[in-house]
């Protein structure tokens, strides 16, 4: 897929067959699948005081999608485990996601 910028530029979008449905919280961050709680070995999702632990990433992202608003754990910029909320969805690509987790979990 092309997408049109405004500057007048195409770019790639993902493809539906690579791309996975994930919902991004308001400073950026999404949930992937490096945000496994180092302390528990489960992903968090839901609010405070209400969450489920998953031990696998699917199946914690299928909950998620089905949250009528979708919260995960994930660490802030000093290491705490801290609950934030999905502000939008987008398709994104797998090997991409990747490679932000990996570069979001190393700052």
């Amino acid at each position: 897929f092309l997408k049109l910028e405004s500057t007048g530029r195409y770019h790639s979008m993902p493809s539906p067959k690579n791309s996975t449905l994930l919902p991004y919280a308001a400073d950026g961050s999404c949930f992937n699948s490096l945000l496994r709680c180092p302390s528990s070995g489960f992903y968090m999702v839901g609010e405070e005081g209400k969450e489920l632990s998953f031990e696998h990433f699917d199946a914690a992202l299928e909950h998620i999608k089905m949250m009528y608003t979708p919260r995960w754990r994930r660490p802030n910029q000093v290491g705490d485990w801290e609950i934030v909320s999905a502000v939008k969805w987008e398709l994104s690509n797998q090997k991409v996601n990747r490679l932000m987790a990996k570069s979001l979990l190393l700052n």
